[in-house]
């Protein structure tokens, strides 16, 4: 017996690997989902969301938003409760800007999509909003070449900080305020909202990734 498609632990080289336009691993969708503007959406990182009959769950087609898809769409995308506004993002391994940062309106057209400047390809699996900003996080979990991969795809990097950049919710890259901490990984957030002049951020967090 053996697997039908690679994994991320699995060399990029693998035959078995069918790339798409974002990524070189296959497209699961199985790591969350999100209903926003009467669309159902299964979502994997990385890639495109796949859009599913929400009667019953069939796949229909990869989604792009009537083509205004320019970055792969993160796992945990959030959805303002008040203004019905979806945010998400997208990271890549290839090539800058290495992160993307876009606001779905409430009718689900993207509205808002702006280039985040960083200094090297990291995994970021996560991410917060508030009322007005949106919380960003270039942690150092940094991710290797597809040229250069040979098992894990990822190196922890306890010599870099994590940092942490508040961006307006339509605001650019040279608006970005950045917060800087020792080494750590944020898995997942739970909340975030305003208190005065501070972005309070409710999270998970570790001091190493294996």
């Amino acid at each position: 017996m053996h697997a039908i498609w690679g994994g991320f632990l699995d060399p990029i080289s693998n035959k078995n690997l069918p790339p798409s336009e974002f990524s070189p691993y296959k497209n699961t969708g199985n790591v969350s989902t999100v209903f926003h503007a009467g669309k159902l959406l299964a979502l994997c990182e990385g890639h495109k969301p796949y859009l599913l009959s929400w009667e019953d769950l069939e796949t229909i087609k990869p989604y792009t938003f009537s083509n205004q898809l320019s970055h792969p769409f993160c796992a945990h995308p959030k959805v303002d409760a008040i203004t019905g506004e979806l945010m998400f993002f997208g990271y890549s391994a290839f090539q800058k800007p290495y992160l993307k940062y876009s606001v779905i309106s409430a009718s689900g057209e993207i509205s808002h999509t702006v280039a985040v400047d960083l200094p090297h390809p990291v995994a970021v699996h996560d991410f917060a909003i508030t009322e007005n900003y949106t919380v960003l996080m270039d942690l150092p979990i940094t991710l290797k070449k597809p040229t250069d991969v040979d098992g894990s795809w990822h190196e922890f990097r306890k010599d870099l900080s994590s940092r942490f950049g508040i961006i307006p919710r339509y605001g650019n890259n040279d608006e970005i305020q950045t917060i800087e901490f020792p080494a750590l990984y944020v898995p997942h957030t739970l909340n975030a909202y305003e208190q005065g002049d501070e972005v309070v951020v409710i999270a998970t967090r570790v001091d190493s990734m294996g």
